[in-house]
């Protein structure tokens, strides 16, 4: 092949490029977790994207990240002495939960896989399984929820809030499981994100401002966690 040929070869591939309104508008036509890509031509590769090559080592690396992520649950929910009922009030642990679910399923899709017990691509058009489609939300959600979770930390809690000694939970919860998350989602997994998609963690924020309003106008639950000294405040109810 001369050098006209692959240039004319560049040209062509350019020009099948398609711009950000088209991809946008493809993704709306398309169910949210449809595999057919924004082009409509291309499929997205299930096994590549949520149990990849090469399979045991991927798995192995997995299974890591789910225990690390569940020990930081168990060893936060062991330290909680007091007031373990009102532990899931806080989105932090809400992001935390989630993001322990999400590892669960996506080691299971590659222990799957191991087995040779992964579904197989389904055809262009078609639904994925139940549970990639789970898994697919699960990690939206996750990482939304991660992501808000340690921005209000370290700005709400730690820059204007009183001064308080931080230890290895912290610091888990509040930056390194979304670490955890997005290396093994976006790096390890490849897990695409649809513009539908962002419906299923932008629902469970929502919940969580229902939840938010319900226990500051409707209940005398109050933070028992936190202690005000002002009467006429009610900053201790805050449970961000």
């Amino acid at each position: 092949m001369d050098s006209s040929d692959a240039k004319d070869e560049a040209l062509v591939a350019k020009d099948e490029k398609i711009t950000f309104c088209q991809r946008l508008m493809g993704e709306l036509v398309h169910s949210p977790f449809s595999i057919l890509e924004s082009d409509g031509a291309n499929a997205l590769d299930i096994q590549q994207s949520f149990a990849p090559h090469p399979i045991r080592a991927v798995a192995c690396v997995k299974v890591f990240a789910f225990i690390a992520a569940l020990d930081i649950l168990i060893l936060d929910l062991v330290l909680t002495l007091d007031n373990r009922y009102f532990y899931m009030a806080y989105l932090s642990h809400w992001a935390l939960g989630f993001s322990v679910v999400y590892l669960f399923l996506s080691a299971t899709n590659s222990l799957l896989s191991a087995f040779d017990k992964f579904p197989i691509q389904p055809p262009a058009g078609t639904p994925t399984t139940l549970f990639i489609r789970t898994t697919w939300a699960l990690f939206l959600i996750s990482v939304l929820l991660q992501i808000l979770a340690t921005i209000m930390h370290w700005i709400l809690v730690c820059l204007y809030g009183p001064e308080k000694d931080l230890g290895i939970i912290d610091y888990m919860k509040h930056g390194g499981v979304l670490t955890i998350i997005i290396l093994e989602g976006f790096v390890i997994n490849r897990i695409p994100i649809r513009f539908r998609q962002v419906n299923y963690p932008i629902a469970v924020v929502l919940l969580y401002l229902v939840w938010i309003l319900i226990h500051d106008r409707h209940t005398d639950i109050g933070n028992p966690n936190k202690t005000n000294t002002d009467q006429n405040s009610s900053d201790d109810d805050a449970i961000y």
